[in-house]
């Protein structure tokens, strides 16, 4: 791994939802990567960005949806899926 690299499972997801509760982290952490991908656009990026922008986040969100690993929990996904 390069200097920066950290194994998906060994995130911390409250870092980006800002929410410290074990039973909210629980649900972030079994949702679907595209659908926590399009949470955190909508809570994150919406209005904070320019729309070139936010329209490029959109157009790789839609990238990533024929494969399997977008639909996987962020939970279950490791070095390999990627």
């Amino acid at each position: 791994m390069s200097r920066k690299e950290t194994p998906i499972q060994n995130l911390n997801l409250d870092k980006f939802t800002g929410r410290e509760h074990k039973g909210e982290k629980e649900m972030y952490s079994s949702m679907p990567l595209t659908d926590y991908i399009t949470k955190w656009m909508e809570t994150f990026k919406s209005g904070s960005v320019k729309p070139a922008t936010y329209a490029r986040l959109e157009t790789s969100l839609t990238a990533i949806q024929p494969y399997s690993i977008s639909q996987m929990q962020i939970k279950d996904i490791t070095a390999f899926d990627i």
